[in-house]
């Protein structure tokens, strides 16, 4: 592929005044659906042109012809408008290039779908209305290969690289059943792929991938910019689905609500999660059971936004150094800490009398809790029965809390991974007991 110089073109009956660089591609296509905007030769050559609405009808009756008559269909360089659903059939007798492409969805409707192969789409770019008066109601994008798509042929969605941008759900309101990006792929169909989607919101999933089959979504590479929901914001496969493996995926800002920040089923991938925020508590991760070897490096887990593995606690790796989950908890009555609020602080402000705050006894190595004292009652810290605390020059008895009761004395524990706990600093005085 080479590109040549860009060209400004401008015409009356097109009103188009846009500088373009496209593609010269190897073997010219047998039908050519120009954009409203493409170059002027690229229309003048073409068998369609599109006017830049509802451009959905040209690209459909052309899919039809190509097939009909088993030729190769380009669709671009340019923007192509859609007023409706595109809903793209199973390719069979042909093939389309989009290199260079982009479709805008406007309107109270669904994007794009594929129930396809995909091989050949180089350059897939899809955008939103870019206002949240103007949404999607159901699936804005879906990935739908055909079942019985054979692995060693290589057909499903391959070798492509997606871009989603600027997709809101009817009114920017939570929509349950919507989803801003799906992937339903069946055995061996959605491999090597590059996806990036950015400001995308208020979908029940923002992205979901929910694969089933072997090998089903494989070696990708998503990367999520923006994006906020009250639902999930990015679900990685489903209960009882297979075939996640190997992928990798680079979250950048995460808000979300009601459910979960990312929702992880699948096996042997790799999560760099750099800030996630607004979720209920221990919900900024959520590891199901079935999920394995999976290593997850969270930077900023805001709020509430812990993580909790149901899948077993030495399947996976959970790297969370730079956690900022350390909303400051008030006690006024005694309570069981869990591991899942590693890096949280927690004082008695409020306490009318004496409190017990119990640590984790499955607290993995590097678990870490600060306590301070706010109010001038006994703020007592228990390691439980698993171990003791290394304090005031050695271990302490296994089950003997710390206790101190002046402001504003602090202390900063963390696990060894043992059942006992180590304290990293310790403000005022603390006695054991």
């Amino acid at each position: 592929m080479t590109l040549v110089a860009q060209q400004k073109v401008y015409d009356e009956q097109f009103k188009s005044n846009t500088v373009h660089t496209h593609t010269i591609l190897k073997g010219a296509p047998d039908l050519v659906v120009a954009a409203y905007d493409a170059p002027l030769d690229v229309r003048m050559q073409a068998y369609k042109v599109c006017s830049g609405r509802n451009d959905e009808v040209e690209l459909l009756a052309s899919i039809n012809d190509a097939g009909n008559y088993n030729k190769s269909l380009r669709w671009g360089p340019g923007i192509f408008y859609l007023g409706a659903l595109l809903d793209i059939p199973v390719l069979q007798n042909y093939v389309i290039d989009a290199r260079g492409t982009t479709f805008i969805v406007a309107g109270d409707h669904a994007g794009i779908r594929f129930d396809s192969i995909l091989d050949s789409w180089v350059y897939l770019h899809v955008v939103g209305s870019g206002n949240t008066t103007n949404g999607i109601t159901d699936t804005f994008i879906e990935f739908k290969p055909v079942n019985n798509a054979p692995i060693d042929a290589q057909v499903g969605v391959w070798s492509n690289r997606i871009l989603l941008s600027g997709i809101y759900n009817k009114s920017g309101a939570y929509n349950v059943g919507s989803t801003g990006l799906l992937f339903t792929p069946g055995a061996g169909q959605i491999h090597h792929n590059i996806i990036e989607v950015n400001d995308v919101a208020a979908c029940e999933y923002n992205v979901h991938i929910a694969s089933s089959g072997a090998n089903a979504y494989r070696s990708n590479k998503m990367s999520i910019g923006i994006s906020a929901t009250s639902g999930i914001h990015l679900k990685v496969g489903s209960s009882g689905a297979t075939g996640i493996k190997g992928n990798t995926y680079h979250v950048g800002r995460a808000a979300a609500g009601a459910t979960a920040g990312v929702e992880i089923f699948g096996d042997n991938d790799i999560y760099e999660l750099l800030e996630i925020a607004g979720c209920p508590a221990d919900s900024g991760i959520l590891i199901q059971s079935g999920a394995t070897g999976n290593v997850i490096n969270g930077t900023a887990l805001i709020d509430t936004a812990g993580w909790t593995d149901s899948s077993g606690v030495t399947t996976n790796v959970v790297n969370t150094p730079g956690t900022m989950a350390r909303n400051i908890e008030h006690h006024t009555t005694s309570d069981t800490l869990t591991k899942y609020e590693s890096g949280s602080i927690h004082t008695n402000l409020g306490a009318g009398g004496a409190i017990t705050l119990t640590l984790p006894q499955d607290a993995r190595a590097g678990c870490t809790f600060k306590f301070g004292v706010m109010a001038n009652q006994e703020l007592r810290v228990d390691p439980g029965a698993a171990g003791g605390i290394y304090i005031n020059g050695g271990k302490q008895g296994d089950d003997s809390y710390i206790s101190a009761n002046g402001i504003p004395e602090s202390v900063e524990l963390i696990a060894d991974g043992n059942g006992d706990w180590i304290a990293l600093s310790a403000v005022g005085t603390w006695t054991v007991v």
